[in-house]
C-alpha cells in the first residue's frame, strides 16, 4: 500500500481493511490553563499538565486527511475535534485572528 508522506505506520498488503488508516506523528500543545492530570501508583502522586494531540488520519478509502484534535488522556472538560482539512485552515485562521486581537490591544507579548 501505498502512504501519504506524512504517514508514521508501516503498512501491510495483507492489513484488514478497517485497520488500513494512515496516521501522523502529529504535535501536542500544552494546555497551561487545565487542571493537572494526576495520578496515585503506590505511595506517590504524579501530576502533569494536559496537552492536546493534533494530528492527520486518514482511512484509505477516504478521500483526503481529517484532524483529529483531542487530548492525550480522555476527559469530558476537554474538547475533541474530528475535523475536515478547510474547517482546519478556517479554525486556524480564527484562532490567529483572535491572537492578534489580542495582540494590538497590548495584552500579548
Amino acid at each position: 500500500m501505498t502512504c501519504p508522506s506524512w504517514c508514521s505506520t508501516d503498512h501491510e498488503d495483507t492489513e484488514p481493511l478497517p485497520d488500513r488508516t494512515h496516521l501522523s506523528f502529529g504535535n501536542d500543545v500544552p494546555l497551561t490553563l487545565a487542571t493537572p492530570n494526576v495520578w496515585h501508583v503506590d505511595d506517590r502522586t504524579i501530576a502533569e499538565q494536559p496537552v492536546l494531540q493534533v494530528a492527520l488520519t486518514q482511512h484509505v478509502r477516504e478521500v483526503e486527511p481529517r484532524v483529529d484534535v483531542g487530548p492525550d488522556v480522555i476527559r469530558a472538560d476537554l474538547p475533541s475535534l474530528n475535523l475536515t482539512l478547510a474547517e482546519t485552515a478556517a479554525l486556524g485562521r480564527a484562532l490567529l485572528a483572535e491572537v492578534e486581537r489580542a495582540g494590538r490591544e497590548g495584552d500579548v507579548a
